[in-house]
């Protein structure tokens, strides 16, 4: 999670010259990436575990929002400071990682939405 967070913390920061604004803006796409793999996760297995259907809830629009802002919160919490960041995307210029990871979660994403319409 580290190398995906000072990845993103790297894109932002050439576009936003901002450490504060780069910082908050690469957990906020790290969580948002975290959000839809576990909503795909929790998709793909209801039929397999039956208590997934009951986490399906947490995805929900409403609650959505407060799932979001919890996976920020634990990120930022137990996730690495501003500082260590900051220093790992300066010696850190491989993209790949992050590359991989949003085109999966586009790829969820496009899945979770229109996946009955497509495969129907």
């Amino acid at each position: 999670m580290r190398s995906i967070l000072s990845a993103s913390y790297a894109v932002f920061f050439r576009f936003s010259r901002s450490k504060a604004i780069s910082y908050w803006l690469g957990i906020a796409y790290v969580s948002l990436l975290i959000l839809y793999a576990a909503d795909g996760f929790t998709m793909l297995t209801t039929g397999w575990l039956s208590f997934m259907s009951s986490l399906r809830i947490l995805f929900r629009f409403p609650v959505s929002i407060g799932t979001f802002a919890l996976i920020g919160f634990l990120l930022f919490r137990f996730g690495p400071n501003m500082r260590t960041v900051g220093k790992e995307a300066k010696t850190n210029k491989n993209y790949l990682n992050l590359l991989v990871i949003t085109a999966l979660a586009i790829l969820m994403f496009v899945y979770l939405k229109y996946g009955d319409k497509i495969f129907m």
